[in-house]
């Protein structure tokens, strides 16, 4: 928190930004540059990597897994030897991790980038429902300063970003079946509290085919 505010107090001595810093101009100036400059397609990733440095300014960054998050680092090392693990049925974000190659402690680097994905995911919604730009960045910038987000910068191991990518996957892709149950099931591969969302699931479901009121329009 104190260097967010040494941030914000730096930012605002700025002569050509304290007239509107953090004003609709301010968030729109910063999504529109980086559109110009990147693309639509690229800029989203570029932000959501971005505003993860950003919570790493707010939350101290683990360097060593944490409580659970040391059983989930170990799995990510021998991601075949689950039955020896309190966490083995929990697979999915150590087996990805293992398998491209960052196993271990550097697990840790996983689930930074699922939580930078997030993060992404997040800016291309809002962008695509939006009438401003600014207005996307300031939703991913909300979701950066919460626990989704937090948590994962700073308690090293914990694997929930995954889980994350994969409901915003799920709720995106709503209308597409065969997405929509991939997600789910690789969701409770990932943590099986996923399951607590069925009634909500069913809810969309039912939405959408009409049994159950008007489908959901965002």
């Amino acid at each position: 928190m104190i260097e967010t505010t040494l941030l914000l107090v730096a930012l605002g001595r700025l002569p050509a930004l304290r007239p509107h810093l953090f004003s609709h101009r301010f968030f729109d100036a910063i999504a529109g540059a980086g559109e110009r400059r990147l693309g639509r397609r690229l800029w989203p990733w570029a932000a959501g990597l971005g505003l993860l440095l950003l919570a790493g300014l707010y939350a101290c960054p683990a360097t060593r897994p944490a409580a659970l998050g040391k059983f989930y680092v170990l799995l990510a090392s021998h991601p075949f030897d689950a039955d020896r693990n309190v966490v083995g049925f929990r697979i999915l974000t150590p087996l990805v991790s293992w398998a491209v190659g960052l196993r271990g402690n550097l697990l840790l680097v996983t689930n930074l980038i699922f939580a930078a994905v997030l993060l992404g995911m997040s800016y291309r919604y809002f962008a695509s429902r939006c009438a401003r730009p600014g207005d996307a960045l300031f939703a991913a910038l909300t979701l950066t300063y919460s626990l989704v987000t937090l948590t994962t910068v700073h308690y090293g191991g914990y694997t929930d970003s995954l889980t994350y990518v994969l409901l915003f996957a799920m709720w995106w892709g709503r209308r597409r079946r065969v997405l929509f149950h991939l997600c789910f099931l690789l969701g409770l591969l990932n943590r099986e509290s996923v399951a607590f969302l069925v009634p909500w699931f069913a809810y969309l479901t039912c939405a959408r085919s009409g049994r159950g009121g008007a489908p959901p329009s965002t």
